[in-house]
Order: C-alpha cells, then sequence, then structure tokens
C-alpha cells in the first residue's frame, strides 16, 4: 500500500524543498483521512502530527504497518524521519520529527 502511495505521489514532490515537501506531503495525508497539523521547528526541522489514524486498527495487530509509515514518510520526504508519538503505545495520535 505505501509503495504504490510513495511511486503515485513522488512526482508532487520533484523541484520543492524540504518545507515545500512536507506541506505536500500533509495535503497527501490529509485527502487520505489522517487529519495532518504541521510545524517547522527550525530551519530543516519540523513535526507533523497525525490526529486520525486510518490504519490504526491494522496497525494494533500488525504494528509493521507503521514501520512502512515511516518509511513511506522517509522515501517521499527524502529526509529523516524519528516518531515521537505513537497511538498504537497509548498516545492520543502519532507525530513524527523531520530533518533534512
Amino acid at each position: 500500500r505505501f509503495r504504490r502511495a510513495a511511486s503515485s505521489n513522488r512526482e508532487k514532490m520533484k523541484g520543492k524543498d524540504l518545507a515545500g515537501r512536507v506541506n505536500t506531503l500533509c495535503q497527501i495525508l490529509n485527502q487520505n483521512d489522517y487529519m495532518v497539523e504541521s510545524e517547522q521547528l527550525g530551519q530543516n526541522k519540523f513535526v507533523i502530527r497525525l490526529l486520525n489514524c486510518p490504519i490504526s486498527k491494522v496497525a494494533r495487530e500488525y504494528p509493521q504497518a507503521c514501520s512502512c509509515e515511516k518509511q513511506y514518510l522517509s522515501d517521499l520526504l527524502q529526509a529523516k524521519v524519528e516518531r515521537d508519538h505513537h497511538i498504537i503505545k497509548g498516545q492520543t495520535y502519532c507525530s513524527y520529527i523531520i530533518r533534512k
């Protein structure tokens, strides 16, 4: 699922700086029911918060789905992505720190 999504969305990322890619990614995720908030934390550092996770029920049963999601974000953004909040660990949202 994530490989197909990455393949179909790569073109939207071309020619954009990291801020532009983060903004585009947020639009893509919102179109897929994630309810995303983003914030720039520094020149090349961002956080995205996924307030809704359409794969959370699957992820509770198959946690590797979350690893695939993280890899998808990293591949699409061409950036380092670290999770710092996680719904399946009892937090109210998932969030990722993104660095160039």
